[in-house]
């Protein structure tokens, strides 16, 4: 099926108004993502440029960033969230079960809802087995 098939177009001049609970006006959806990388290879994004230009692997610098997340940034959002009552959605890769199975726990007792993508954090689209990616995650 094709993409254009799926979403049937409507202008939004011909839409009718989107009715908010409570006749609210703005929609927020927290997510929260955790992942996992392998410091061995290319990390996907890079927060701070590689010394002289040139990447390095290990990529330490940038994949402290990640771990930084996991052991102090996810805790502290967590705890925000939940003094306002707010719940998130979790968004992580399968590995995030394994490596910090705290984090996926303390989701499941407030009740998040999950979101995968991925087994470990990486480049999807230079992927050579879609299929096996899909079943490994």
């Amino acid at each position: 099926m094709k993409l254009h098939e799926r979403i049937r177009y409507e202008p939004i001049t011909e839409r009718k108004p989107l009715k908010l609970p409570d006749d609210a006006r703005v929609v927020v959806w927290t997510i929260v993502t955790v992942e996992v990388w392998d410091p061995s290879g290319p990390l996907p994004r890079q927060v701070l440029s590689a010394p002289g230009g040139q990447r390095w692997q290990p990529d330490v610098p940038n994949w402290c960033w990640s771990e930084y997340g996991a052991r102090v940034g996810y805790w502290r959002m967590k705890k925000i969230l939940d003094e306002f009552g707010i719940k998130a959605t979790l968004c992580i890769n399968a590995a995030v079960c394994d490596h910090y199975p705290q984090i996926v726990a303390s989701a499941r007792e407030a009740d998040w809802e999950f979101m995968g993508h991925n087994l470990v954090q990486k480049p999807m689209h230079l992927m050579e087995d879609e299929r096996q990616a899909i079943h490994d995650t």
